[in-house]
This record gives C-alpha cells, structure tokens and sequence, in this order.
C-alpha cells in the first residue's frame, strides 16, 4: 500500500478521486484537463485497467436498458441521463474524428435492436443515435437474421469502445496531464479527510462497503468474446428460453457476444455449464459465429442501483463529498457526462 500525501501548493485545492473503472478514470482525466491550474488531482484505487468491472464491459455507447423518462426519476441527486448520454456519444464522436481514435479502441457500428412488442415506441435515445428509424422490410430483416417473432426491429448507428485499451489510455493521459496515480485499498473516506478538499467516490459496487450504500446490488452478466472480423453490425435480440439474451457487437479487436443478466449474484466465477450455454445459445443466434475462434468468456458484476447516485455533501466540519456511483450496465454509456457534471460540480466549489 502506499501512503497518501498531497504536495499542492496552498492556493491549489487537493482533489482525489476514488475508483479507476470508466466513471473514475474519465472523471479523473477531465479535471485534470479542466482544474489542471487550480487543483492538484490524485486518483486512487485498488484495481486499475486490466482489472476493473469496466474491463469487462461490451462498451456499447447507448444506454439499452433505460427505458423510463431520463429526466424523471433515474437519478438520485444531480443531473439526468439524457444529457449525460448526449455528452458521451458527442465525446466518442470527438475521439473517433482525432488522432487518437487509433489508441483508445473504439469503433463506429450499424445493427439493429428486435424486441418482441408489436409496434413499440421509439426508445427516448432514439434522437441521440445516427440514422435512427424502423426496420419494416422483410428482405433487410432477412439481411440481418432477425428471428420472426420479433415485433419491431430498430436500425441505428453508434459508438463501441474497447474499455481494455480505453482506460489505460485515459491513465496515461491523465499523468501527462499532471496527475497522480496512487494505488490503495480505501476502506473509509474519512481516511482521506485530512489530505483533500475534494473528494470524489466513483467505486461502483465497491460502495456497498465503502459508504454502507445497501441500495446497491449486483447484476452478473456472462459474455464471450470471438475472432471474427466478418462480424460488421451489431444485433441485439430478445432472450431466449434459456434466459440468454443473444447479442454482438463488433469492437476493434474482436467480437463480444452475451448474454446473461441475473440480480444479485456476486460471484465473478465463470461456470462452465453456463459458460458455455451462453457460447451455444450465442452461435444459435448468430450462425456465422460457428466456427470463429473462442477467445474467452468472463463474468462481469454490473453495479446496480434503483437510481444512479450523483450527489455533493458540503458539511463544514470534513471535505466537500461527491459520491457518483450505481449505472449498472450503463457506466460506459454514460461516463462522459458524468465526468463534465462532476467537473461542474467541483469547478463550483474551487471558485468559492
């Protein structure tokens, strides 16, 4: 473990932000960016990049799962989903017409989402993805093998990043940018109150713990990975009798497939049955995945919550406390817009 001490100069207000998956890591690099004159930032984790929940992620950039009101009751404290999934798909747009999109993983893709209901309602997203509209012609339904008892079939583009190589490149970005990287387990926030002004909780499911948060809980999901470079469109489809839910998508260096969604199970252990029921119910789904290469499978723990937390304690008596935390499937999608209202939130509080 290594000890925390800050060197900020005493016009620099000390920020530490606490977690190294996609919501710390670009919560870290933006400030860097954004308070490098003012602030001295310290990110600090137990696990960093290739061993963070977001290692695990598909990093598809739309927020699938979400299907109420972004604005309404998705968010417990700051902020809405809405603008935070436009400011993330604006910064991949960024990202993939710069130097860097080389470096950081990430690719433009086409494909379809089925789902089962006659007719269904655009998804509010709808506006945020490229090229939005309904699949209504059987031969290009045919084109993309999408079975015939889905409903209604959406056709859009979007943004999948590769979170392997994502986020060590924000790290390094990050200490370019002047920033420090201490690697610590951090049982107790108050660990850190006598060497930071501001500190930030970006631990996921790691909050459970940390700040005794019980609204949290798990979501495992199951997926496998394939080399199969033909594979060009995404597909996401209703699950299946077995409780798979048959989905590709196309990355920079492979194929990622899944799926398996199942509330409160914290065990990251691949089983070996399911493993490879998933693998099966994948190759069902999507034939000209039968004889690509399996290049592995894994178990990732979504962290979950009723709401996503974004909240600011300014007690007089400790550090100003920004907790951000509980996206579940939805921290890549997201990350972005929450890292610009965090760095809002934290541009505030230096100016007073």
């Amino acid at each position: 473990k290594q000890s925390i001490e800050t060197s900020a100069p005493r016009n620099m207000k000390r920020v530490a932000v606490v977690g190294a998956g996609v919501i710390g890591s670009s919560t870290a690099l933006h400030l860097s960016e954004l308070l490098r004159n003012k602030c001295e930032i310290t990110l600090i984790s137990e696990h960093f990049s290739p061993n963070t929940t977001s290692d695990k992620s598909s990093g598809a950039i739309l927020p699938f799962e979400v299907t109420r009101d972004p604005v309404s009751d998705s968010v417990e404290g700051i902020g809405d989903i809405g603008r935070w999934s436009k400011d993330t798909i604006e910064h991949m747009h960024t990202l993939f017409n710069s130097c860097n999109a080389s470096k950081v993983g990430l690719t433009h893709v086409y494909g379809c989402d089925g789902v089962k209901e006659e007719n269904a309602e655009a998804p509010w997203w709808a506006n945020h993805a490229h090229g939005f509209r309904r699949v209504v012609d059987k031969e290009e339904r045919k084109a993309f093998n999408i079975p015939e008892d889905c409903g209604t079939v959406f056709f859009f583009g979007t943004y999948v990043i590769d979170c392997r190589v994502y986020l060590p490149w924000m790290m390094e970005q990050f200490k370019k940018n002047g920033g420090t990287i201490v690697q610590k387990k951090v049982s107790n926030l108050s660990e850190l109150y006598s060497s930071y002004d501001v500190i930030i909780n970006c631990t996921g499911l790691g909050a459970f713990s940390l700040v005794n948060d019980t609204n949290l809980f798990p979501i495992s999901g199951e997926a496998a990975s394939f080399a199969a470079p033909w594979i060009k469109n995404f597909i996401i489809l209703p699950p299946g009798e077995d409780g798979v839910f048959p989905v590709v998508y196309p990355r920079a260096f492979d194929v990622v497939c899944g799926g398996t969604s199942n509330c409160n199970d914290w065990s990251s252990k691949v089983d070996p049955s399911s493993s490879s029921s998933v693998v099966e119910s994948c190759k069902a789904a999507f034939p000209s995945l039968m004889n690509a290469e399996l290049l592995s499978t894994w178990v990732g723990l979504r962290p979950a919550r009723q709401q996503i937390r974004l909240t600011c304690d300014q007690s007089s008596d400790k550090p100003a406390l920004i907790h951000c935390y509980g996206h579940g499937s939805k921290g890549v999608s997201l990350h972005w817009g929450c890292a610009l209202e965090i760095g809002r939130l934290v541009n505030k509080i230096v100016n007073n």
